[in-house]
């Protein structure tokens, strides 16, 4: 491992699990885990633009995964794109109530977002 100026332990480990994730990508473009965990290495490095367009990959091959909307949902929201951020928060909600489940991510989300924008859903 060569050592790089500036970047701790974390950061190369990181870096590192990057590098064999898009490796195995590339051969296994549809691996919906080693896109997911890419995404999140990427959210980890403060690599938003990244993450955001490796999730809607993992997107596009499971669109049924309350994860990946919860974290398109806070990228969108500090992308500064509230109603998308509404939309992917309002699919993760709509998926995990499925399962009856109603994490407090989400809710802190929902309230976040309020905060910043009102519900679209919500009526005058």
């Amino acid at each position: 491992t060569k050592k790089l100026i500036g970047w701790d332990n974390k950061a190369i480990e990181i870096l590192e699990k990057q590098a064999k994730l898009q490796k195995i990508l590339k051969k296994f473009p549809n691996f919906r885990d080693g896109l997911l965990q890419l995404a999140i290495t990427y959210l980890q490095l403060g690599r938003g633009e990244e993450a955001f367009e490796t999730l809607k990959r993992y997107h596009i091959l499971d669109p049924s995964s309350p994860v990946a909307e919860y974290y398109l949902s806070i990228i969108a929201m500090n992308r500064f794109h509230y109603m998308e951020a509404w939309q992917h928060l309002e699919a993760a909600e709509t998926l995990t109530k499925k399962r009856d489940h109603s994490p407090q991510c989400l809710k802190e989300l929902r309230h976040t977002l309020r905060s910043i924008l009102q519900d679209p859903q919500d009526k005058l």
